[in-house]
């Protein structure tokens, strides 16, 4: 008969050995062997045996032969490991929110807020990310970004403007000269020189008022936030130019020049003549006729 078990109370006297088998259900077995063990059986050792089994103990032994020990995996641990170790911190990497910052561009023309201008949002390398359009204020937000270098460049831009975050979750504003597409420039001269609070008024084809602006202390004015198509604007002395705004390109600015009072080209105060807007619409005349 065959049983398996572990060595335990080892002894031996010449060619005899006395031992104990303890079996994996926790039996134990009195074990004689008269021939001499295999080399390396100690205590602890893995062994099976095959003998008789007389009604007296002890087990007699024909044969005693030494199992190998299971070993353990140690390779297969260690790579399951390094496997748990990498799903763990892609985990946390996913799972754990992250610093984002927000950059705020705030886009100019001629001094004026441009709304509704691209405003595009380029890499470290300057390659294109993403665009916003400016709002009436001219201003246009890009959140969620990570950490590192961007630029920003918009119409007319020869340079772009860069801001660099870190990876602390911070707000940043930067001013960006641009050429708006849906803006135009009116200036007004008198005598060759410029000339504040002339009251333009810009119209659609349909004759339609647009907006209604006054020149500042250097003679000019922006229409901004325009639409697409021709305007025509009127100031003093039914002076007139026309453009069309194309949403790619801003029109050229013009110059209003108005022709010099009988006097001359004296340097007096500008108080708009009635009839130099004999020919406006009455609510209009009411507005365009009060002193600046």
């Amino acid at each position: 008969m065959e049983i398996k078990g572990t060595i335990s109370n080892l002894t031996t006297q010449g060619t005899v050995s006395n031992f104990v088998l303890r079996g994996a259900d926790g039996s134990e077995t009195r074990i004689q062997s008269s021939r001499p063990l295999p080399p390396g059986v100690k205590n602890g050792s893995l062994v099976v045996v095959n003998g008789n089994n007389p009604p007296d103990p002890p087990f007699l032994a024909d044969s005693v032969e030494k199992l190998d020990a299971p070993k353990t995996p140690w390779l297969l641990i260690g790579a399951i490991a390094v496997v748990l170790l990498i799903l763990i911190g892609l985990g946390i990497y996913f799972l754990i929110p992250r610093a984002q910052s927000t950059w705020t561009i705030q886009a100019t023309d001629s001094g004026a807020a441009a709304s509704n201008v691209p405003i595009q949002l380029l890499d470290s390398n300057k390659q294109p990310l993403k665009t916003a359009t400016t709002d009436a204020n001219g201003d246009a937000a890009f959140p969620n970004l990570a950490a590192g270098t961007y630029y920003a460049s918009g119409p007319g831009v020869s340079a772009p403007v860069s801001a660099t975050f870190s990876k602390t979750a911070s707000q940043q504003t930067s001013s960006l000269a641009v050429k708006s597409p849906f803006t135009w420039t009116v200036n007004t001269l008198l005598c060759g020189r410029p000339d504040a609070n002339n009251q333009l008024q810009l119209e659609s084809p349909a004759k339609e008022i647009v907006k209604i602006g006054v020149t500042d202390a250097t003679g000019k004015f922006v229409f901004t936030n325009l639409e697409t198509g021709a305007s025509t604007v009127f100031g003093p002395n039914n002076l007139s130019g026309s453009a069309t705004l194309n949403g790619t390109a801003p029109p050229s600015p013009i110059t209003l020049t108005i022709p010099p009072p009988p006097i001359g080209c004296l340097i007096f105060p500008h108080f708009p003549h009635p009839l130099m807007y004999a020919d406006r619409p009455p609510a209009l005349k009411e507005h365009l006729q009060k002193p600046q």
